[in-house]
């Protein structure tokens, strides 16, 4: 049977639910903190980096080659959440994607349970990671923050937006990190007083930590 370090980077989506129109125009919360975040905790820039996914599987791949669990099996619980992963998306409770509480349900449901096995194993914890939900930081409350193990860190911030929502304000996104500010390639960005739409996303998503996905990248101050 193969060893952890060879299954892991060939876990992939295979495919997503049916894809419903949202029954009104996709929309984000705006952000406007009582208490803002220290300077260190706000980006400053944002850009275009089309080989970020690539450079992330291959570090992935770097640290399976030392990780504590890389030369060992997945157990019988991580093969069949591996195995089944196809089925349980086309049976997810859900059944389809229309909306956050949907994304959500997909999450919680077929992905973070492959996720929190797969590193359980690979770093051989004792038990497996977890999520902390009600937790507001610096005026604004995430969807979850996922800990290594409970009340640990680091913490990641975990927002769910559902498809209409990322189909309308990822290019937005993507445009901020694909323009050309003087010769540099990206968008400078300052925390306002109150923050809607793409920058909204882009502020609330980053607290606390640098957030990368697909081909955007975040940049803290240090």
């Amino acid at each position: 049977m193969s060893t952890l370090q060879e299954i892991i980077p060939r876990i992939f989506i295979p495919h997503v639910p049916v894809l419903r129109p949202a029954r009104s125009l996709p929309s984000t919360a705006g952000y406007a903190p009582v208490t803002p975040p220290p300077r260190h905790h706000i980006p400053y820039w944002i850009l275009h980096r089309p080989t970020l996914a690539n450079s992330m599987v291959e570090q992935l791949r770097t640290y399976l080659t030392t990780a504590p669990g890389c030369n060992i099996s997945p157990s019988p619980r991580l093969q069949d959440r591996i195995t089944g992963l196809p089925m349980d998306i086309l049976e997810t409770p859900a059944g389809e994607l229309s909306s956050e509480d949907t994304t959500e349900k997909l999450w919680d449901f077929n992905f973070f349970p492959v996720i929190r096995l797969a590193v359980k194993e690979v770093d051989q914890h004792a038990t497996p990671s977890t999520t902390e939900v009600e937790t507001t930081i610096h005026s604004h409350t995430p969807d979850e923050l996922i800990c290594p193990t409970s009340n640990t860190s680091p913490r990641l911030h975990y927002e769910a937006k559902s498809w209409a929502v990322f189909d309308e304000f990822a290019p937005q996104i993507l445009a901020l990190a694909q323009q050309i500010d003087g010769e540099r390639l990206g968008t400078p960005l300052e925390l306002r007083i109150n923050e809607e739409g793409a920058r909204s996303i882009i502020m609330k998503v980053s607290r606390n930590y640098l957030i990368t996905k697909s081909e955007v990248l975040i940049s803290h101050r240090f």
